[in-house]
């Protein structure tokens, strides 16, 4: 995973999601402080149309869940709940 970088009010990074694809995500800063908010997601070359495998959910995961822990630990609060859809 790339490290995550801050952009304005959110936290952003872009990683490998199994061989096929790469996954750019922002989190809004402001869910860790008691907001609701929505990641941005964008998946290149494209959406995945066919679902994910079992091995490329697992590195999306592990994506998402360091990019949830490095905005707690950045802005000294508890990660967020994070639901999947």
């Amino acid at each position: 995973m790339s490290a995550a970088r801050r952009r304005g009010d959110a936290l952003e990074a872009i990683f490998r999601v199994g061989k096929r694809y790469r996954c750019h995500l922002t989190l809004p800063l402001a869910v860790l402080h008691g907001g609701a908010g929505v990641f941005g997601c964008e998946w290149s070359p494209a959406l995945p149309s066919t679902g994910l495998t079992a091995d490329e959910l697992v590195d999306y995961r592990r994506g998402r869940d360091a990019l949830v822990a490095e905005a707690a630990r950045l802005t000294g609060t508890k990660p967020p709940l994070v639901l999947e859809l």
